[in-house]
């Protein structure tokens, strides 16, 4: 439930930034098609990608039984969809820039270099797509107004996205720091604690044991890795392993009564 929840606030976090760029994009496009002199059927297309598109994402991930592989696919989507947009356009510098730039910054941020790799790829494949039955008719320049537009937001982009990361880091620091902060008063607890406090692992080694241990065997049998079960009387021994395995299996509390040889 908790790893659920967690990739779901990666989709949540994801949705903010796309409707935010997306809806600024909605305004960088727009100059361009206005400056063309662009028919309704263009602006229709323009709205329905830069609009809508966000919300419908977010609904696709947040429906979905994985949410962060349908987020990493919006992020693929997202990528080819632009790269049409851009070929559309004749493929204006800062535009081209500022789309590949924003989609490989995501894609770095949540699959690394494969993810960097697999946006420029997708890019790559909506500008294909375009190209490929319409021809390629490039009109790299565009108004004083739309490259300014394009500098200022690819900026705000990664300052926000920065912003973002650090946010982040700053909650997985203080879950840390709480972690660390559990485990010295869990080790306070059971090491001024009168009672045997043990941990083991699968094959029954020792991993933890508390200092009331010592009264009853020697150091080298405490020792990390080491037999934990080693000083369990031999009449109790299969029956003991057994039913540890069985508790790891089942992932179950329960009790194990065993008689064990202290060091008189």
């Amino acid at each position: 439930m908790h790893s659920t929840d967690s990739r779901r606030r990666v989709a949540r976090i994801n949705y903010t930034v796309r409707a935010v760029s997306f809806a600024y994009s909605f305004l960088v496009v727009g100059l361009v098609l206005f400056e063309r002199k662009a028919g309704p059927l263009v602006w229709l297309l323009l709205a329905l990608q830069f609009i809508v598109y966000p919300h419908l994402a977010y609904l696709h991930a947040i429906t979905a039984k994985n949410p962060r592989r349908a987020e990493i696919n919006n992020l693929y989507f997202d990528s080819l969809s632009l790269g049409a947009w851009v070929a559309m356009l004749g493929f204006p510098t800062w535009l081209a820039f500022g789309a590949l730039f924003s989609t490989g910054l995501n894609s770095a941020i949540m699959r690394g270099w494969a993810g960097a790799a697999a946006t420029g790829l997708c890019f790559a494949a909506g500008a294909l797509a375009w190209v490929w039955p319409m021809g390629f008719q490039p009109l790299p320049g565009s108004s004083d107004l739309v490259t300014g537009l394009c500098f200022f937001g690819s900026l705000a982009y990664s300052a926000g996205v920065g912003l973002v990361v650090q946010r982040q880091q700053r909650r997985l620091r203080a879950a840390r720091e709480a972690l660390r902060e559990g485990e010295k008063r869990y080790r306070l607890i059971t090491e001024h604690a009168a009672d045997l406090v043990a941990m083991v692992d699968r094959e029954a080694r020792w991993r933890y044991t508390s200092p009331s241990y010592r009264r009853i065997l020697d150091a080298e049998a405490l020792a990390i890795g080491a037999d934990a079960f080693h000083a369990v009387h031999d009449d109790d021994q299969l029956r003991v392993r057994g039913a540890l395995q069985e508790l790891m299996k089942s992932g179950m509390s329960g009790k194990i009564r065993m008689r064990m040889r202290t060091r008189d």
